[in-house]
């Protein structure tokens, strides 16, 4: 069984990345975000390219980051949010994250190649599916990492 609180302060870091991915929606009328905007902009600049064209936008305002990264941290906030409701974490998240990875260099090589053209909602979908296997694979190596220091006790 993992720690919980591991788990919570992870659940606390993924609100906070999510609420900040789409505080251009929800304060896009306010005069104080403005000042905010190209902060948040610069930061989540650091963790995705912020093309306008495979960014979704709500309103007429686009989100921080694209549909891919978009859907990666939706997904481990999903994940977060029933691994804090469920008990157990499935075995072998390793596979599970391999197996998302690869579909995701799938589209993606796909896109560049120009065998099909980018669709934010294959983006997000892929980005989901990596998004909440990585959660699950950091909590099994949790587990994994406190079973073998009170095993080394």
């Amino acid at each position: 069984m993992y720690s919980k609180k591991y788990l919570i302060i992870f659940f606390i870091f993924i609100c906070l990345l999510c609420f900040g991915i789409i505080s251009p929606v929800i304060f896009q009328h306010e005069k104080v975000y403005q000042f905010a905007k190209p902060f948040l902009n610069l930061t989540y600049s650091q963790v995705c390219h912020q093309s306008h064209e495979k960014t979704i936008s709500f309103w007429g305002e686009n989100i921080l980051v694209c549909s891919r990264c978009t859907g990666i941290y939706l997904g481990a906030f999903l994940t977060g949010l029933f691994s804090l409701i469920l008990t157990k974490i499935p075995k072998r998240a390793f596979y599970f994250l391999l197996s998302s990875f690869i579909l995701m260099l799938i589209d993606v090589s796909f896109t560049t190649l120009g065998i099909y053209t980018y669709s934010k909602l294959f983006a997000l979908v892929t980005g989901l599916l990596l998004g909440s296997t990585l959660l699950l694979f950091v909590l099994e190596q949790l587990n994994y990492l406190k079973t073998q220091s009170n095993y080394e006790k």
